[in-house]
């Protein structure tokens, strides 16, 4: 079997920010971003996803204690 990634999510504390440093490396966001609340990045056959970190906390369903333990 072949094993392939197809999306990468990143919890980030600032997502503003995040955006801001990949823009720094030349990167665009994808049209299909939400202003403020995800931002999608296409890298190759790969997507890149930089959601808050309190979103992906909560669309888990775990408890963000600074880390991902859970």
């Amino acid at each position: 079997m072949e094993q392939r990634l197809t999306l990468i999510t990143l919890g980030v504390a600032d997502l503003d920010r995040a955006i801001g440093f990949y823009r720094a490396l030349g990167w665009v966001p994808h049209p299909g971003s939400v202003a403020g609340e995800v931002a999608f990045y296409q890298a190759g056959g790969m997507a890149i996803a930089l959601w808050s970190r309190a979103s992906l906390a909560e669309d888990s369903c775990v408890s963000d204690a600074g880390g991902w333990a859970e």
